[in-house]
């Protein structure tokens, strides 16, 4: 992404805050694919119909999310955000962190 973009999207997202306070940031969180990044469990999931809370960091700010899955996530687990259900929720399934001592083969 080129300076100039980034610029760009900064003064986006700093007229959210000056015309709509937080919720102009929300909106511009919103038009961004959630699809894809990995979270943290803040609040235990507790599976099928039974939401937790995940906190995703874009762009550098914590959103917090509930967040659905099919079995119990505990805190402190990374999730992967597989669907985006809208107001502020999502689907999300178990996403293991890459070992520092990872190595490819080829």
């Amino acid at each position: 992404m080129h300076n100039l973009d980034r610029t760009r999207q900064r003064c986006v997202v700093a007229l959210g805050f000056a015309q709509g306070g937080r919720r102009g940031l929300e909106q511009f969180v919103r038009g961004q694919s959630l699809v894809g990044k990995v979270g943290v469990v803040v609040t235990a999931v507790r599976g099928g119909d039974l939401p937790g809370e995940i906190r995703i960091v874009v762009q550098g700010i914590p959103h917090h999310y509930l967040a659905y899955a099919v079995e119990p996530l505990p805190a402190g687990a990374q999730v992967l955000v597989i669907h985006f259900r809208g107001t502020r929720q999502v689907d999300v399934e178990p996403w293991p962190p890459i070992a520092a001592d990872h190595t490819t083969t080829g």
